[in-house]
């Protein structure tokens, strides 16, 4: 065997299962999480309210009227993900910081679903299935490169979003725990 070959004495490594317990779109499991968003709205100044839609929308942000509206029909946890959205928009306007860069709309939208995706992911829901092409949609608008440019302001949205969004520890349980709890280990 030559020296720069090395074999592991127990075999090839097996794949380790990680946190297989990410939830559909679908479901309502992270109903614990929509209160606590609508409180963050409520704390930059903006009402949610959840009624029935007649455009082909999930939900919309106004600012001149501080206003998030989600379509009432959706799963709980597709509310969740269409309110992480818009609070992404409201918080743009809500929360500026001087090192925030200029956003055309197509702009806007590439950094307020890359929030979405990334809260969303933290919350254990999967939305690669909406999140990928609603990205690629707007990124023929805009330059891909906007969200490198605004990781930091992503990022920022984000952690403001999911600091709201889950639980305390040590106050309460969390959606994951939820279900751990329910479910069993």
């Amino acid at each position: 065997m030559p020296k720069t070959e090395r074999r592991h004495p127990r075999g090839p490594a097996q794949p380790v299962e990680m946190d297989p317990s990410m939830w559909e779109v679908a479901g309502d499991d992270l109903a614990p999480a929509l209160p606590r968003l609508v409180d963050l709205a409520s704390e930059i100044g903006c009402t949610v309210q959840f009624e029935k839609l007649e455009c082909l929308t999930d939900g919309y942000y106004r600012h001149d009227a501080r206003r998030i509206a989600i379509h009432g029909g959706l799963s709980v946890n597709a509310q969740v993900a269409t309110l992480v959205h818009e609070l992404g928009h409201a918080l743009l306007r809500a929360e500026p910081d001087a090192k925030d860069p200029e956003l055309e709309r197509a702009a806007e939208e590439l950094v307020v679903e890359s929030v979405a995706y990334t809260v969303c992911g933290a919350l254990g829901l999967d939305t690669a299935g909406y999140s990928i092409p609603y990205l690629a949609t707007w990124a023929q608008a805009a330059q891909i490169e906007t969200i490198e440019r605004t990781a930091g302001l992503i990022d920022r949205l984000a952690r403001r979003i999911e600091d709201a969004a889950l639980p305390q520890k040590d106050t309460e349980a969390g959606p994951r725990e939820e279900k751990d709890a329910q479910t069993g280990p």
